[in-house]
C-alpha cells in the first residue's frame, strides 16, 4: 500500500488522475466522485477507468443471493416485529412514531458492524433495558430476513461475502482524501491488498496530521504564515451577506465560487436568477406540482368527515388545496369557483358536502367523488393504480426535467412492498389504511430528488455546500453562513450511548466529526487564491461566527470588518431589485413611503343617504377609515383563518333562532301560561337547529358541545322564559326579530351630504297588559348598553314623549338578565349625532392609532400602525 502526500496548492484530481491506464478510483463522496471524472479523457480503444465512492465499493465486493432490503423496507419489518409490550416501552402508537427511530435503530447497528462490535458490554440502567430490548429485536429481525431469503447492508457486509471478482480486469485502486475509515474499510483495503490489487492513498493534508496505522486524519496543522488574499466580514443578517457577496462579484470581472455553510438550509437561492446564479443543488421532489397536488389530496382525506355514511370535506383543507393553482388546473376550477368557496368559508362553514354543490359550486361535486373513491383504497397495489391513472399533463411542470421518471421509479418501488410479504396487514400499521397509505406513498416521495431545466450553464457565479463540495482546487471562493452550529455543525450521535462510551468503543465521535469540518473549511481556503468569508453576528438571535474562522483571525492577525451594504442601505437594495427603464414601480414605491394616503369624504360616498345600523355606529365611533372600507368600500377579507372551536358568530346565530322559532311558534302558549314553556320544545327546537348548522360545527369538540356547551344553552333559554315570568307578568302582546319598514324609517340626522337613517332588528319586544313596553336584546357574548339605546331610538323615536319602555340584555351564557338605564335614549342620541355631524362635516375618512388597530383587518391598507 502506498501512501502519497499532496501540497494544499497542487490541484488534487489532476495530480491524481491518470489518462494512460484503468484504475478503479474511489471517493468519499458523490460530488468529489461527479469532479474528478471531468477531469478523466478514456483513451482511444482501450479499458475504461471506474469512479466509486467507499460506499459503492462495498456494495460491489460484498455480494449476496439475496435481495438486500433498504429505506421504508426496513422500517415496515422494524414496525411489524414490535410487539404490544416494546410499544408500550417505546411509546409507539402508530407506524409513523417509529419512522426516526427506526433510522437511528438501523443506522446504529450498521455502524456497529462497520467497527466489527458484536457486544455492548457495561451498560446500566435505561440504557441496558433498552439495548436488551434492540438486541431482542435484532435477533428477531434476523430471524424474519432468514425467514423471507432477504438481507440488508449490516448482514451482507461481512467477509464470509467478500468477492472481489468485480475488480478482476483492474489491478490498480486509487483512494482519494482518505479522511476517515472504519476498522471493516480498513479490513478491506488490506483484503484487497492480500488479493494481489495495488493500492494507492493519495492525502492532501499534512502528513504527521495523518494515522497510518488507522488511515484517518488526526489533526489539521495551519501553515505558519497565510499566502492567500484573505477577507473576512460580518453581517446581522444572512440576506445581507448575499447582497455583499454579489456586489463583491459585480465590481470583479473575475469569477468566484460561492461555498454555502448552511447550504441545506438556505432558500436565498430562489430569490436569484437562474440564468445569472447556477446553484449546485437538486430540488426536492416536494417542491413540484405533481407533489403539492397529492399533498392537497391527502390533506383532503386526512380531515375528511366519513361518519354518518356521508362525506364532509375539511372547509380549511379544501380551501388550502383550491388556493393551488394546479389543484385548480386539475378539476377546472376558476377563479369565479374559488370565490364562491371563500365566500361560504367567510359564512363560518367549516365543512363542506354534496348538499352544497349547488350554482357556483357544482365543480366541487368531482372533488367530493374523487376523495370518496380514494378513501375506499386499502392496498397499496389500489393506491399505485389510481396514482399511475392521474392526467400527468395537468400536473408536470417545465420547471424541471426527471419528475415523471422519479415518480414511476418511486411507485414502482412501493409496489414491490406488498409482493415481498413484508406487511402481514395494513390495519396493524394505520387506524385508517386508506389515509395512511396514501402518507406512506408521501413520505416516500419526498426523499425523492427532481432537477433543474434552467439552462445555467453560462452563469458566472456558483453556489455550493460547503460541507459536500469537491476537493476541487478554485482560484476565488466565497464563503458563506460561517456560524458556529452551522460549521461546525451541533453534530451528536447520542443515540443510546454517551460521547465518552462511543470513544472507549472507537466509534466515530463528535470531535472526529468536527476535526473533518474543521478540514473542509480550511483546505477550501488553503487551495485557493483569494477568499472572502461572511458570518453573521446577531446578539438578539444569538447567532455568533464561527470558531474556525476565529482561529483563521487569529492565527494570521485578519481584520474582521463590517459588511458594506448594511440595513441603512436597504432603500438602495429596494431600489437596485425594483430598477427598470422608467422606474415607474420605483416611483411608486417612494410616493406610498413619502406620504401617507388620504381618503376624500364626499357627498358621492353616500348617494344621498347613510343607513346606520348598531354595528356599523360602533365602527365609525372607531374610526372613520376602517368604516369607510368596511361599509361604503365593502372590501372584505379574503383570508379565513379556521378554528378548531365553534365560532361565536355562529353560537349567536343558532341561540337567536332558536328563540325566532320558539316564541313564533309557541308565542300564544307562552302568552297564555304567562312564559311557561315545555322543556322538551325548546330541546327539539335547539336539536333541529344544530342539525341544520352541520356544516357549520367543528367536530373536534363535539363532545363537549353536546354534554356542556348545548345543554347550558337549553337550560339557559329554558330559564329565560322562567325568569320572564317576573319579570313580565301578564303578557299581552310579543313580537320576535321586530324590524321597521322602509316606508316607515324617520331620518335621524339631516345632513347636507347625506340623510342618516336608523335601521336594525330587534330580538323581543313584549307588552303587558297595562301596556308597558319591553325590548330584550339575546346575547351570547358581549353586551353593551349603548347598543339597548339604539334599539329604543328605533323603535321609539319620539323618545322625548312620556313613554317609557324598559330594556334589558338575555345574557344567555350567564343566564341572566342585564337591565338597560331608564330614560338614557336622549343623552345617546346627543351623542350619536354628534358623532355623526362630526364626521360628515369631515373632508377626509381620518385614521389614529388605538390600542386595537394591531388586530385589525385593515392595517395593512391604512399603515396607522407603522406610522
Amino acid at each position: 500500500m502506498q501512501l502519497n502526500y499532496i501540497d494544499y496548492s497542487t490541484n488534487l484530481f489532476q495530480e491524481v488522475i491518470d489518462n494512460t491506464k484503468a484504475k478503479v478510483y474511489v471517493f468519499d463522496n458523490n460530488q468529489n466522485k461527479i469532479q474528478a471524472k471531468k477531469y478523466y479523457q478514456q483513451p482511444f480503444l482501450a479499458q475504461s477507468s471506474l469512479f466509486l465512492t467507499i460506499s459503492e465499493l462495498k456494495e460491489k465486493v460484498f455480494t449476496s443471493d439475496k435481495l438486500v432490503l433498504k429505506e421504508e423496507k426496513l422500517t415496515l419489518i422494524f414496525y411489524e416485529l414490535l410487539t404490544k409490550k416494546d410499544k408500550e416501552k417505546l411509546k409507539v402508537n402508530t407506524y409513523y412514531d417509529i419512522i426516526d427511530l427506526s433510522a437511528e435503530y438501523f443506522n446504529f447497528y450498521q455502524e456497529l458492524n462497520e467497527y466489527n462490535i458484536d457486544r455492548i458490554d457495561n451498560l446500566k440502567g435505561w440504557q441496558l433495558e433498552k439495548y436488551q430490548l434492540f438486541e431482542e429485536l435484532r435477533a428477531r429481525y434476523i430471524a424474519k430476513l432468514e425467514k423471507l431469503a432477504y438481507t440488508d447492508r449490516t448482514l451482507v457486509y461481512d467477509f464470509d461475502n467478500f468477492n472481489p471478482i468485480f475488480l478482476a480486469d483492474y489491478q490498480e485502486l486509487v483512494f482519494v482524501n482518505l479522511l476517515e475509515s472504519t476498522p471493516k474499510e480498513r479490513e478491506l483495503i488490506f483484503r484487497l491488498a492480500e488479493e494481489g490489487k495495488e493500492i494507492k492513498i493519495y492525502n492532501q493534508v499534512v502528513k504527521e496530521d495523518y494515522n497510518e496505522e488507522q488511515l484517518r486524519l488526526t489533526d489539521m496543522t495551519l501553515p505558519d504564515s497565510l499566502e492567500q488574499k484573505v477577507e473576512l466580514y460580518q453581517s446581522s443578517e444572512e440576506f445581507l451577506q448575499l447582497v455583499n457577496a454579489l456586489a463583491k462579484l459585480n465590481q470583479s470581472e473575475e469569477d468566484y465560487l460561492i461555498l454555502d455553510g448552511n447550504f441545506a438550509n438556505s432558500n436565498y437561492h430562489n430569490l436569484l436568477s437562474a440564468q445569472k446564479v447556477k446553484v449546485d443543488q437538486d430540488s426536492s421532489f416536494t417542491n413540484s406540482n405533481l407533489y403539492r397536488f397529492l399533498d392537497a389530496l391527502h390533506s383532503l382525506l386526512k380531515t375528511a368527515d366519513l361518519s354518518k355514511g356521508r362525506l364532509k370535506l375539511s372547509m380549511e383543507a379544501l380551501l388550502a388545496a383550491s388556493y393551488l393553482k394546479v389543484f385548480r388546473a386539475y378539476y377546472d376550477l376558476t377563479e369565479l369557483d374559488l370565490k364562491n368557496l371563500v365566500d361560504l368559508a367567510q359564512a363560518d362553514y367549516v365543512y363542506f358536502d354534496e348538499s352544497l354543490c349547488l350554482e357556483g359550486l357544482e365543480q366541487f361535486k368531482v372533488i367530493i367523488d374523487e376523495i370518496k373513491m380514494i378513501s375506499k383504497l386499502s392496498t397499496l397495489g389500489e393506491y399505485i393504480s389510481f396514482l399511475e391513472g392521474l392526467d400527468k399533463d395537468k400536473l408536470v411542470e417545465d420547471k424541471y426535467k426527471n419528475t415523471i421518471s422519479q415518480y414511476f421509479g418511486a411507485l414502482a418501488e412501493l409496489n414491490s412492498i406488498e409482493e415481498m410479504n413484508l406487511v402481514s396487514s395494513w390495519n396493524k400499521y394505520f387506524k385508517n389504511s386508506s389515509e395512511g397509505l396514501f402518507r406512506l406513498i408521501l413520505n416516500y416521495l419526498r426523499f425523492k430528488k427532481i432537477k433543474s431545466l434552467d439552462n445555467n450553464e453560462e452563469s458566472r457565479v456558483e453556489i455550493k455546500d460547503l460541507l459536500i463540495s469537491s476537493f476541487a482546487n478554485h482560484n476565488r471562493i466565497i464563503m458563506l453562513n460561517i456560524n458556529e452550529g452551522v460549521i461546525p455543525t451541533l453534530s451528536s450521535s447520542n443515540f443510546l450511548l454517551t460521547e465518552e462510551q462511543r470513544s472507549k468503543l472507537g466509534l466515530r465521535t463528535v470531535e472526529e466529526i468536527r476535526l473533518k469540518e474543521k478540514y473542509l473549511f480550511f483546505r477550501h481556503i488553503f487551495s485557493s487564491q483569494d477568499v472572502i468569508i461572511y458570518a453573521i453576528k446577531n446578539q438578539d438571535t444569538n447567532i455568533d461566527s464561527s470558531s474556525f474562522l476565529e482561529e483563521l483571525r487569529l492565527k494570521y492577525n485578519l481584520p474582521l470588518q463590517s459588511v458594506e451594504l448594511n440595513e441603512k442601505h436597504y432603500p438602495t437594495i429596494i431600489d437596485s431589485i425594483f430598477a427598470s427603464s422608467n422606474n415607474s414601480l420605483k416611483d411608486r414605491l417612494d410616493i406610498t413611503h413619502r406620504q401617507q394616503d388620504s381618503l376624500k369624504l364626499e357627498a358621492a360616498d353616500f348617494e344621498g343617504q347613510l343607513s346606520l345600523s348598531y354595528y356599523k355606529a360602533a365602527t365609525l365611533s372607531s374610526c372613520h377609515y376602517c368604516f369607510f372600507l368596511e361599509h361604503i368600500a365593502k372590501l372584505s377579507e379574503e383570508r379565513v383563518e379556521f378554528e378548531k372551536k365553534i365560532s361565536p358568530k355562529v353560537i349567536g346565530i343558532i341561540v337567536h333562532e332558536v328563540f325566532e322559532t320558539i316564541i313564533n311558534n309557541y308565542g300564544n302558549q307562552i302568552m297564555i301560561n304567562n312564559g311557561s314553556l315545555d322543556e322538551g320544545i325548546i330541546t327539539a327546537t335547539l336539536k333541529l337547529k344544530l342539525q341544520a348548522y352541520e356544516l357549520k360545527l367543528p367536530n373536534y369538540y363535539q363532545k363537549y358541545y353536546h354534554k356542556v356547551l348545548f345543554k347550558l344553552i337549553a337550560g339557559s333559554i329554558k330559564g329565560f322564559f322562567e325568569k320572564l315570568k317576573r319579570k313580565v307578568p301578564n303578557i299581552r302582546q310579543i313580537d320576535s326579530e321586530w324590524s321597521l319598514d322602509r316606508e316607515e324609517r324617520r331620518v335621524f340626522l339631516d345632513h347636507q351630504k347625506a340623510k342618516v337613517y336608523l335601521n336594525g332588528r330587534l330580538d323581543l319586544i313584549l307588552e303587558d297588559e297595562n301596556n308597558q313596553k319591553y325590548i330584550i336584546d339575546y346575547k351570547t357574548g358581549s353586551s353593551s348598553q349603548e347598543q339597548l339605546d339604539f334599539y329604543s331610538l328605533l323603535y321609539n323615536p319620539d323618545f322625548e314623549s312620556d313613554e317609557i319602555i324598559q330594556k334589558s340584555i338575555y345574557n344567555v351564557m350567564k343566564e341572566s338578565f342585564e337591565d338597560g338605564k331608564v330614560n338614557s335614549e336622549e343623552e345617546f342620541a346627543q351623542k350619536l349625532q354628534a358623532l355623526l355631524q362630526d364626521f360628515l362635516d369631515s373632508k377626509e375618512y381620518s385614521n389614529q392609532y388605538k390600542y386595537y388597530c394591531n388586530n385589525c383587518s385593515y392595517s395593512e391598507i391604512c399603515k396607522v400602525v407603522l406610522k
